[in-house]
């Protein structure tokens, strides 16, 4: 590469590595990159990792003209992701390009496709160093969803959906429908265990995923008949019920603490430490309740006490832990109220 003169407008002139093209006086082909030089030599046109009033990184510009160069030279492969399960593929990179994931299959399609033909070129902080453009080409692009999914069924190939049916890509499409039926097989048999497991609020773990492989085998007649936690609904009983502090009723039955900072499941919570044994929300279960949690003598009434002793009348007692410290302490005060011999 030359030196060349260039004003940035800033007042003064620095030298910048200028690629062959520049060397040459070939404007259009830097302007065709996204670079635009007047016949002064000053660059007028913004960058992606420019901002308006920012100064000029001529390292920057050079690096960024050199990469497009080298690109358009190259050229671009494209590549596409197919995918062979029954819901939009989502991941987070830093990469732009992923936005908004890859279509779900439906219906009596084989796969959904999406595909990418140009490269995300995204901007790299290099501290004193400076800005560095960096590409993503592709197949790259691609491969992250790939590497999201690795249960299969979801597989990334440098081509274009049009050659689904070329030797090399049909082989691998039919390895990765294979792969996905496994997984999908899975996904239902998980939702069928949740579904008949004993302790019926497990029925509110079934997710869409389960029903979506479910469905997706019923489609491919796969199976004959649709599982039970397809269609069935879910019982009243089995419902989450409204917080009776805010209203608001849950996700789920298995959620302890709402939002509002009501417990709601008071041993759900103390398991997942979030109540310590002497919080009053644990009076709301049974005494046989809080035995089998091992916390018995920390609750001083339960649910099942209460009634009676609003009955009878008689005040609210103290939990046998609070009973000993106050004891300890009646104790201490005698001992120190006693006359020295």
């Amino acid at each position: 590469m030359a030196e060349k003169q260039v004003d940035y407008g800033s007042g003064r002139s620095v030298l910048v590595d200028v690629p062959p093209e520049m060397e040459t006086g070939s404007r259009e082909i830097a302007q065709q990159m996204g670079v635009q030089v007047d016949q002064q030599g000053r660059i007028r046109s913004a960058d992606p990792g420019h901002a308006p009033g920012r100064s000029r990184d001529p390292q920057y510009e050079s690096r960024m003209l050199s990469l497009k160069t080298r690109l358009k030279a190259t050229g671009v492969v494209p590549a596409t992701v197919f995918n062979f399960l029954p819901f939009i593929l989502k991941v987070n990179s830093p990469v732009s390009s992923v936005q908004g994931g890859v279509p779900a299959v439906k219906g009596n399609k084989e796969f959904a496709t999406r595909t990418w033909d140009t490269c995300d070129i995204q901007i790299v902080e290099l501290g004193e160093q400076g800005r560095s453009p960096q590409e993503f080409h592709p197949i790259q692009i691609a491969q992250v969803f790939e590497y999201e999914y690795p249960a299969g069924g979801v597989v990334a190939i440098q081509c274009r959906p049009k050659d689904a049916g070329r030797a090399d890509v049909a082989k691998l499409l039919k390895e990765h429908a294979a792969q996905a039926v496994i997984y999908m097989r899975g996904q239902m048999e998980m939702g069928e265990k949740l579904w008949n497991a004993p302790d019926r609020i497990q029925r509110q773990n079934v997710r869409s995923v389960h029903r979506a492989c479910a469905q997706r085998l019923y489609d491919l007649h796969i199976i004959k008949a649709l599982p039970d936690f397809c269609s069935a609904k879910v019982d009243l009983e089995d419902a989450p019920h409204p917080c009776i502090n805010c209203g608001k009723v849950p996700d789920s039955k298995l959620i302890a603490q709402c939002q509002c900072g009501w417990v709601i499941n008071p041993g759900t919570a103390f398991q997942n430490n979030i109540i310590q044994e002497d919080d009053p929300a644990l009076e709301r279960l049974t005494r046989a309740e809080v035995k089998l949690l091992g916390i018995s003598d920390y609750v001083a009434e339960t649910s099942d006490e209460k009634p009676k002793r609003l009955k009878s009348g008689a005040p609210k007692p103290f939990s046998a832990a609070a009973t000993r410290a106050l004891d300890a302490v009646t104790r201490a005060d005698k001992a120190n109220a006693a006359p020295a011999k």
